[in-house]
């Protein structure tokens, strides 16, 4: 169990007085991208003054847990929980039962469910862990930071470097997208399935999921922002929902997405407009890939901004909402201070 404790001086919390909620955040170790995400968004909150973080041994009037972790709700008055992800059983948006179980065991102890994507939100209602309204849905995350922020000039110039880079001859269309560690029969490397294409006019490039960089290739430090930016077409093929998906960033940046139905993104890509949804097989996004590439339309790319990672405003209204109608349920008398 990981305690997350934003950074900042101390001024950033000491002058909040008493009667603002107090809130201890707690995540898992495997839920990083996600915790990052909460813990940004937190830190504006407190430096807004709408929270104050509980101090060590403090019961705390929020607990706010991400993952599978069960927290220390001892010291809490009411809990918050974050899905930081759904096994699916197989190709069905369908939680693993193993899964189920092990979260049931948190139903009973939390206000308020959070899920990031309304079909996870879906998927925890139908499982029996919360009624619909204890459950709320915010948006799938993006992983990593906004393309093109900092001091790249993004454009043109720097997708011809990166293509260069890459070995790209004009001509070829670049497909990038995240190849599932976990295999299945339907669907295992959706990447060899599009290379047995065998078109000249299109090169696959594989990323780690891990660490959103292309490892197996030459120029492996390039980071997911640059790759994207020399991409003509990425594929979000996940087989869990998760609260992060890189086929977010993609979105974000105007390229198009062939997102499988268990990929988070799915909810999020609309066919025809910005991309396909296609089912969870090698088949399947191969065809859609080939079909994408006979259409030959160039992506809409979207001039990026500096405050895109991953919305931290907008995450941090989402969060202030939750802990309020936590905050005002039964037997709670706590009312929030403006």
């Amino acid at each position: 169990m990981t305690a997350i404790h934003p950074a900042g001086p101390p001024a950033v919390v000491s002058p909040v007085p008493d009667t603002v909620p107090s809130l201890r955040l707690q995540a898992a170790p495997g839920a990083g991208p996600l915790a990052a995400a909460l813990r940004e968004a937190v830190e504006l909150l407190l430096g807004a003054g709408r929270l104050r973080l509980a101090r060590p041994g403090e019961r705390a009037d929020l607990l706010h847990t991400v993952g599978e972790v069960d927290g220390d709700a001892g010291l809490a008055a009411y809990r918050v929980h974050t899905v930081d992800r759904i096994p699916l059983r197989g190709h069905e948006l369908v939680a693993t039962r193993r899964w189920a179980r092990r979260e049931r065991r948190r139903a009973a102890r939390c206000a308020v469910w959070l899920t990031h994507g309304r079909t996870a939100g879906r998927i925890v209602v139908e499982a029996a862990l919360a009624p619909g309204e204890r459950v709320r849905c915010l948006p799938v995350l993006s992983p990593w930071h906004a393309p093109g922020a900092g001091s790249r000039d993004g454009g043109a110039a720097e997708r011809g470097a990166v293509r260069r880079e890459l070995g790209i001859r004009p001509g070829v269309r670049l497909v990038v997208g995240v190849v599932p560690a976990r295999r299945t029969a339907m669907l295992g490397d959706w990447a060899a399935a599009v290379e047995r294409l065998g078109r000249s006019d299109v090169h696959v490039l594989r990323l780690s999921g891990e660490a959103g960089r292309a490892p197996a290739h030459p120029a492996g430090r390039l980071p997911l922002p640059a790759l994207l930016e020399a991409a003509d077409l990425f594929v979000a093929a996940g087989q869990d929902l998760s609260a992060v998906s890189p086929g977010v960033s993609a979105l974000a940046m105007g390229l198009p997405v062939v997102a499988v139905t268990t990929d988070s993104a799915a909810e999020l890509v609309t066919s025809g407009l910005n991309g396909n949804v296609v089912a969870p097989r090698d088949d399947a996004i191969a065809d859609a890939v080939a079909a994408h590439l006979d259409e030959a339309r160039p992506p809409r790319r979207v001039v990026p901004t500096a405050d895109d990672r991953p919305a931290a405003h907008a995450l941090a209204r989402g969060l202030l909402e939750i802990y309020r109608q936590a905050l005002s349920g039964p037997g709670t008398s706590r009312r929030w201070t403006r």
